[in-house]
């Protein structure tokens, strides 16, 4: 089995160590990385290693997938993620929008800060922050642009693998009700909303998260023995899935 995974605006690859040790023995794993504070690593690099594909991606990370990827995996896994950063209206999008300045302001002024602040609010104060030196401001800032302009109709979400998207109740970067939009525009998709956790969903929880994907998906998972982690259901907040059984 292989599983991809792709960081979010202001992580990097290393974010994803809490779910390697969790990986089934013998499985194939490949991290993409932006290239923020080191050198970039693209998930169109995957090698031809046998097995199905669990992709795996976190809040912008979806929106930074190579064309084509998703429909190779088998199984798609969507953690804090969007259609539209600023939402379907134009009331959606007061706070985001105002926020987005914000952080190209304090970009420009003090990444360190910025991104040392942007891990705490995620809930992952422990993530490093390279230096300024070493750090791609300028990528930083044409990101923040793909954040606000970015969206997802110019992909065919009618021809995407079962999904699987996770977001956290608590989540202060990227609101629950984007998640809803998320669902209702892909299909084949289940929302769960994870109670008590925020954008940092996928790095303080991975365990719940890989529990929720073997709960979740048996017949995709049982060959490379997913699932066998607590889904801690008292964080769970279940909401109405409209994907078919697999």
């Amino acid at each position: 089995m292989r599983f991809a995974f792709q960081h979010g605006w202001g992580f990097a690859a290393d974010c994803w160590r809490g779910w390697l040790g969790l990986l089934p023995v013998g499985s194939v794993w490949a991290l993409g990385n932006r290239g923020y504070g080191g050198r970039a690593r693209f998930l169109d690099a995957l090698d031809g290693s046998p097995g199905p594909l669990v992709l795996i991606c976190h809040s912008l990370g979806l929106h930074l997938l190579p064309d084509g990827l998703i429909e190779q995996a088998r199984l798609l896994v969507i953690i804090g993620g969007f259609v539209h950063f600023h939402g379907q209206s134009p009331d959606d999008g007061r706070f985001t929008r105002g926020h987005l300045q914000r952080l190209r302001s304090r970009l420009a002024a003090d990444p360190e800060a910025l991104l040392r602040d942007f891990h705490r609010d995620c809930g992952c104060p422990w993530e490093p922050v390279p230096q300024a030196k070493e750090m791609d401001t300028e990528l930083l800032a044409r990101d923040l642009n793909l954040l606000d302009q970015g969206r997802l109709q110019s992909r065919p979400a009618a021809t995407w693998p079962p999904t699987l998207i996770l977001h956290g109740q608590d989540d202060r970067i990227v609101r629950p009700q984007r998640a809803r939009e998320l669902a209702a525009f892909i299909p084949a998709s289940r929302l769960l909303m994870i109670a008590g956790a925020g954008h940092g969903l996928p790095f303080t929880h991975p365990e719940t998260c890989m529990g929720l994907m073997g709960e979740c998906f048996p017949a995709i998972l049982a060959a490379g023995n997913v699932g066998n982690y607590p889904a801690a259901p008292h964080l769970l907040c279940h909401q109405p899935a409209h994907i078919p059984k697999v």
